[in-house]
């Protein structure tokens, strides 16, 4: 598949951006059924998307289409692209095929796979078998040049490792790192052709994942091998289809589809508290990952897509609803084994008191093993498409698509946020009414979309222009903390100054979990709020392409593309006061002054328990926009085939990133008013320049032909340079049939 324009996100996953859109923003469908991730753990967007595998074997694919700007209104839950892949089907011809793809080098890759396929009952009944192996293995070494801290040599990192075993009875491990990946796949299509009338596919799958995620080299952060964390996931999904032929222009498809999905992450080796050593201009960090405590998500999906579709000469009718349930549960308490801090490696073997002391811990209106979030989500969408041909030049394909979701949970109340909290920050942003663990209401979103193709025989060109509105989903991982941090299920202990006397670190417990005095104080932590009512994220693009064929061999086509962000997602701080003192000179913006309070007083004393209270609220005042242009070459004479292609885009957002994490939109944006003023920069999305080119050529010996490629592609770039390298691809792949 050659799209140029695509963005891949660089740490394994397979993310794409299209159009300037997160990774998230895409839609992906296998045989008609949408296969994204509903919680929004996935950077992909699509299930199993954190190991960069699909819910299918590549080899068991038989068709992958992208629509960067799909008009078919049947499509639903994208901002950005639609990728539908169709698989293989069995057939009267059995056909047995053996895969093996291996690598040996810093990094070990070895891939075996069997498809079996064939008739069950000839000419009526058939299937398609495939099962697949996948493992990986990648060294990232420790390279002390690299590094900048005062421990640098190996032999001092070795020494410090024996104290830890010896002092606190804990192997950090080794500087090096080893990434280690396992995929097992097994899929079973039916299909059956009951008459001339009817159709059945059925689809099995299973999916297991476990993967070690490794840190790459870092010049300010060694990581010790023990603190990655160890991922495991199994899905299972089934879906049926029913194809019937109503009458000779009227015919019918019916999907439905299961899905059930099981996620969690584990330390490597065993719970034990984070320990972060500040190294010189480095930082060394050892212990258990803090993302590994309780950190487990479970899902069901159920959906039904029905198409109804009629054929009246010219005009083309399609009608049809897209119905889904989702149960999402979800447990997540990041550091929970406990976090210290230390000035430097001395401070901590000789036990002195810690710079800084943190850790979670499960509330009373929380059971322990139990899931913080249980949501319920129904989604409804209804669809009508139209296509048309006016005469033989000119074609017109327009459709519209309606579509809610709601949550059917009740509020989970926390009396003192609901209370005390709320009418105080209420009033300081007039936010409207705030209710303390009630997820959002969402209203009815309308999609129109329509696009004109002329075709001029006169000057071999094509002409499409289209323009439509995309409604895109939000990660129910962002709305889940509504639930699981509403303020009386998870607790924060944050020691400071004298604080810190009482947390001298000592060997934990059984259950890797740091030891605490009979006495501190806690918090409520961080908490989600939503306003009463969400609009979901919605652009509308518009595209211009122009394709002209010069000769039999030659062709050029081009494409425009611009987007304006209808609705925004936005992230607001309401703890904190607004801004207190204006600077003075050429720059005047607003700062909070250093002998002014910043945090809003709730009690009478002036404490108040919340380290943030974040407002998950539509902010559409200011638009996320962009734009994209793209030139293409095409030459096709044997024994020659090349593309050539010249792309740019720019692409500015208010909120930007990729986290599923909802108070790193707000803690890690980049700002220069303050994080609770975001302004338009440019987006981590924007595509810049960039240069593709394809050479494929075929040449005969021995009356075989021996096909070679050549691709030029960006290695890097920046909003306005770009690097590129050039090498040959050989078939690596070896096929036993």
């Amino acid at each position: 598949m050659h799209e140029p324009s695509a963005t891949v996100k660089n740490d394994g996953s397979g993310a794409l951006s299209f159009s300037g859109q997160k990774y998230r923003s895409n839609a992906f469908y296998i045989d008609g059924v949408l296969q994204n991730d509903p919680f929004g753990l996935s950077p992909s967007g699509i299930l199993n998307g954190e190991n960069g595998q699909g819910p299918v074997a590549m080899e068991s694919i038989e068709q992958i289409t992208l629509s960067k700007n799909p008009y078919d209104a049947s499509l639903g839950n994208f901002t950005g692209a639609v990728v539908q892949v169709v698989t293989q089907r069995g057939s009267n011809l059995p056909r047995q095929e053996i895969y093996f793809h291996s690598k040996a080098n810093y990094q070990q890759y070895n891939h075996t796979g069997i498809n079996l396929s064939g008739p069950v009952k000839r000419n009526t009944i058939f299937f398609f078998l495939n099962t697949e192996f996948l493992s990986s293995r990648v060294l990232f070494p420790y390279d002390s040049s690299y590094y900048e801290g005062e421990t640098r040599s190996v032999e001092k990192l070795n020494r410090f490792r024996q104290t830890m075993m010896e002092q606190f009875s804990y192997d950090p491990g080794i500087p090096d790192q080893l990434a280690t990946y396992r995929n097992n796949k097994i899929s079973l299509r039916m299909d059956a052709e009951i008459n001339k009338q009817n159709r059945l596919s059925l689809t099995l799958r299973w999916n297991q994942n476990n993967r070690e995620q490794a840190y790459p080299p870092n010049a300010r952060i060694l990581s010790f091998s023990n603190n990655i964390k160890r991922l495991e996931q199994q899905q299972v999904s089934i879906s049926l289809e029913w194809n019937k032929k109503v009458s000779g222009t009227i015919q019918n498809r019916l999907s439905l589809y299961f899905n059930q999905h099981h996620r969690n992450t584990l330390p490597k080796i065993q719970g034990y508290p984070t320990l972060r050593i500040l190294d010189g201009e480095g930082m060394i960090v050892v212990g258990a990952n803090e993302e590994s405590y309780q950190n487990v998500s479970q899902q069901r999906s159920i959906q039904l897509i029905n198409r109804l579709h009629q054929l009246l000469g010219r005009h083309f009718l399609e009608a049809g609803i897209d119905l889904q349930y989702h149960e999402l549960r979800n447990n997540f308490i990041p550091n929970g084994h406990g976090s210290y801090f230390y000035y430097s490696i001395s401070d901590l073997v000789q036990n002195r008191r810690p710079a800084e002391f943190s850790i979670n811990q499960i509330k009373g209106g929380a059971t322990a093993g139990n899931f913080l979030s249980a949501m319920h989500l129904i989604r409804k969408a209804l669809f009508l498409n139209y296509k048309t041909s006016i005469n033989n030049y000119l074609h017109i394909q327009a459709g519209i698509r309606l579509q809610k979701e709601y949550f059917i949970n009740p509020p989970e109340t926390d009396s003192f946020t609901q209370a005390v909290a709320i009418p105080i920050v209420g009033s300081y942003y007039h936010s409207g009414p705030l209710y303390s663990g009630k997820l959002p209401r969402f209203n009815w979103s309308i999609a129109p979309r329509i696009q004109w193709i002329w075709r001029i025989p006169r000057w071999n060109s094509i002409l499409k222009i289209g323009t439509g509105i995309f409604i895109g989903t939000i990660p129910n991982a962002w709305l889940s903390g509504i639930q699981s941090n509403n303020g009386n299920k998870i607790a924060a202990i944050n020691a400071k100054g004298s604080q810190l006397n009482a947390f001298y670190f000592t060997p934990p417990s059984y259950n890797g979990t740091a030891q605490l005095p009979l006495n501190y104080t806690e918090t409520k932590g961080a908490i989600y709020l939503s306003s009463e009512s969400l609009k979901l994220p919605a652009i509308w693009r518009t595209n211009f392409s122009w394709e002209q064929k010069i000769n039999p061999s030659l062709s050029l086509e081009m494409e425009f593309l611009h987007y304006l962000q209808n609705t925004e997602t936005g992230f607001t701080n309401i703890n904190i006061t607004k801004p207190n003192y204006r600077l003075s000179g050429a720059d005047q913006r607003w700062i909070y002054h250093p002998n002014m309070p910043h945090t809003i007083h709730l009690q009478p004393n002036s404490d108040n328990p919340y380290q943030q209270i974040l407002l998950i609220h539509n902010k559409d005042s200011i638009k996320s926009r962009g734009y994209q242009m793209q030139l293409q070459l095409f030459y096709n004479k044997e024994p020659i085939s090349l593309i050539l292609s010249y792309s740019y885009g720019k692409s500015y957002a208010l909120f930007d990133g990729n986290y599923s994490n909802t108070l790193h939109y707000w803690r890690l944006q980049e700002n220069i008013n303050g994080r609770n003023n975001p302004v338009l920069a440019i987006s981590d999305f924007s595509q810049g320049h960039r240069i593709h080119a394809t050479i494929h050529w075929q040449s005969q010996t021995n009356r075989k032909q021996k096909p070679g490629f050549l691709f030029i592609i960006p290695a890097s770039k920046d909003n306005d340079s770009v690097m590129f390298m050039a090498k040959t691809i050989c078939p690596e792949m070896t096929r036993l049939q």
